[in-house]
């Protein structure tokens, strides 16, 4: 008869007080990639003129993470999604005033920013056509970019903490 012995109990123990700093890893995992979201969008916004408010929360609910990044603001919004083209005429004045060339400082499918604006000789007109504003989908781009990160930046934290512990 071969009797065998464990100390079930010390390893329950143990891996409670484990558990809960994984948790804690595994949260700090998520605001890092958080972290690296703001960054992208401030990336991309870095020389706007109105600049979206960007806000981030990491929260647990059941046994997930959960990391959450907000951008606002009427300017980000109208870029994010684009604005279809329309005749636009003077409400305050007879005539409307612009400069004739404009470069936009970012482009559909682009986390990066440059310089731009308008430029050109002045144009005085009574109405004209407006292009509108090709929608940048920034938000998917980065999703892409992001939800890839994802697994190494748990993975490395896991292994971080499985080394010290």
């Amino acid at each position: 008869m071969i009797a065998i012995e464990t100390n079930a109990g010390q390893v329950a123990a143990w891996l409670a007080r484990k558990s809960t700093t994984l948790r804690t890893v595994q949260g700090k995992a998520v605001e890092e990639v958080n972290r690296e979201i703001v960054s992208d969008y401030e990336r991309v916004t870095h020389n706007w003129d109105h600049k979206p408010r960007i806000t981030q929360h990491v929260e647990r609910s059941g046994g997930a993470w959960i990391g959450r990044v907000r951008v606002s603001g009427k300017v980000f919004e109208a870029v994010e999604r684009g604005v279809p083209g329309r005749y636009i005429y003077p409400v305050r004045a007879q005539v409307l005033a612009f400069r004739r060339d404009y470069r936009a400082k970012t482009s559909p499918g682009s986390l990066t920013s440059r310089s731009g604006g308008s430029y050109g000789d002045m144009v005085f007109s009574r109405g004209h056509w407006w292009p509108g504003i090709r929608a940048r989908h920034f938000t998917e781009k980065i999703l892409r970019k992001r939800r890839a990160r994802l697994v190494p930046v748990f993975l490395k934290a896991i292994v971080r903490w499985a080394r010290e512990s």
